[in-house]
């Protein structure tokens, strides 16, 4: 049994209780937390986190650090690809391994590419939370209530939007079974990643390091976790959580990230310049295209060991339709700008390490736009993600990219 399962009922308690008070005010501009209703609540929920097992082990992150290696290296052609979906629900009603096989059908839509060497993570086991510019909106009725912020948080219905610590219960356990039933369907561990955005969730996961020379402890509520683009400033409480540990962290970053920022977070979260260790997520917009051969250098200067990758999120753009506002993203847009970022690359002398994806594993929706389908089929619920065709054409723009930088 791990010192975890050995805990007592009042060790668990004591430990929530510490848990709970030490995490920041709510200040959702700030620190992007929800307010819950009731403490006693939350130590209640932190507790039984506690008394829950993670998705992965320290054996696994160092393996994990082990295989990203060769993706900062700039002589070797691998690189990798984070992919998932941008919402994972919490399904109580859908049977466990029917969620398995869908993270089974991401992992080898990604595998069907044409990349010669690639690196599977799966965005999943953890990535419940949403990070959201406001913290209310009007209901139907023109009352304030708390926005959506994700399945672990509250619910989408605005009749269910109050902070709900049993819901970090219900993700804790959807994640642990979903790992065992998805570790016995691919016959091992394959590496899960999601943002570190609920400070109650994750402190819950903390495990001490065992090597006592260690000056850091390590996470099980994934191999990758990594800070957003609102919570990578700082002084930021994610950062923070971000910087203890020994596994491979990551931020994302735009083109507002300068170079002192950018050497900032290498200071703060890989000081020893180690290798496999942080991962700088671009997510510059359509119209910033000219900072990626500044932020690169920038990058190599001061993070020489990094591994940058692609990011989505900079190429969302917003329609509307009967009145309401959608995202959407155009798949030829995301490729064009991913060569651009693969150019610059080549003239910063960084290597391309890869892209970190919005993917869903539903043949015939479309939530990203093509030169077929110009409208989408259905609403991507926050952010669309690309379907399996499009998701390999992605993939395989990527591979023309790591090609050039290897001719």
């Amino acid at each position: 049994m791990s010192a975890r399962e050995l805990q007592s009922t009042t060790s668990r308690q004591l430990q929530a209780e510490a848990i709970v008070d030490d995490l920041p005010e709510p200040n959702y501009p700030i620190n992007y937390q929800p307010t819950y209703p009731s403490r006693a609540g939350l130590v209640s929920g932190v507790a039984e986190l506690l008394n829950t097992s993670g998705v992965t082990t320290l054996e696994n992150i160092q393996a994990v650090r082990h295989d990203l290696v060769p993706v900062g290296d700039p002589e070797d052609k691998t690189i990798m690809l984070i992919s998932g979906g941008c919402r994972e629900a919490i399904r109580l009603q859908t049977p466990v391994r029917e969620l398995a096989l869908r993270s089974q059908r991401t992992v080898q839509i990604a595998q069907s590419s044409k990349v010669e060497s690639l690196y599977v993570v799966e965005r999943g086991r953890g990535q419940y939370k949403k990070p959201r510019s406001e913290f209310e909106e009007e209901d139907e009725n023109g009352n304030l209530v708390p926005v959506y912020m994700g399945d672990i948080v509250n619910g989408m219905d605005f009749s269910d939007r109050t902070p709900d610590p049993s819901r970090l219960v219900a993700g804790g356990l959807q994640a642990r079974d979903l790992e065992e039933i998805l570790s016995e369907i691919m016959g091992g561990h394959i590496p899960a990643a999601h943002e570190a955005l609920s400070l109650a969730y994750e402190q819950a996961f903390i495990e001490p390091h065992p090597d006592p020379r260690s000056v850091r402890d390590y996470s099980i509520s994934g191999d990758i976790l990594w800070g957003g683009l609102r919570t990578n400033k700082i002084g930021s409480a994610v950062l923070e959580l971000l910087k203890r540990l020994d596994n491979p962290v990551g931020v994302k970053i735009d083109a507002t990230c300068d170079e002192d920022h950018i050497a900032y977070i290498a200071d703060t979260l890989n000081p020893e310049e180690e290798e496999g260790k942080l991962l700088y997520m671009l997510r510059l917009g359509q119209k910033d295209s000219d900072q990626y051969v500044p932020i690169l250098k920038h990058i190599k200067e001061h993070a020489p060991t990094s591994i940058v990758l692609f990011d989505t999120h900079g190429m969302t753009e917003k329609i509307t339709v009967d009145g309401k506002v959608r995202k959407i993203r155009h798949i030829p847009t995301i490729i064009r700008h991913m060569n651009i970022m693969g150019e610059a690359c080549l003239e910063a002398g960084v290597k391309f390490g890869g892209a970190h994806l919005e993917t869903m594993v539903d043949e015939y929706e479309f939530e990203c736009t093509d030169e077929r389908h110009p409208e989408p089929t259905r609403d991507g619920n926050l952010d669309p993600q690309a379907n399996p065709n499009q998701t390999v054409r992605l993939l395989n723009a990527m591979s023309d990219i790591n090609d050039r930088q290897f001719a």
